[in-house]
């Protein structure tokens, strides 16, 4: 499974992605991340990027389209979202999908979880 999602530390969701994107996988994460607005309560979210493998520019447009869809559930519900990464070439991408499509809640990117749980105590 390319993204797993932990609950422990509701109303924060970590989601790590690890190894390489398939469209199955792209699926199963928009459900998950689907469920996250159903649950109709406000919630923040980390990313963690750092086990992803090879991702598809296929998939910007994907993650544009997903993002331009959820906007109304994102602004009510998703306050934040800390994204951990450390490596340029998933930065490039990121950059690439925010030009397509651009954030409705505050993202900043980080270099470790510990500096993601941090930013999202500190802006609350």
């Amino acid at each position: 499974m390319w993204a797993t999602f932990y609950y422990t530390y509701w109303p924060v969701v970590y989601i790590t992605l690890s190894g390489d994107i398939t469209t199955q996988d792209y699926d199963q994460f928009k459900n998950e991340f689907m469920s996250l607005y159903d649950r109709q309560q406000v919630f923040q979210v980390i990313i963690d990027t750092t086990g992803v493998g090879s991702v598809g520019m296929s998939y910007l447009s994907k993650q544009a389209s997903f993002m331009k869809t959820t906007e109304a559930q994102s602004r009510k519900y998703l306050r934040r979202m800390a994204i951990v990464m450390t490596d340029p070439l998933i930065k490039m991408l990121l950059k690439s999908l925010f030009c397509l499509r651009k954030p409705v809640v505050p993202v900043k990117v980080v270099n470790s979880s510990d500096e993601a749980y941090t930013w999202l105590q500190c802006v609350q």
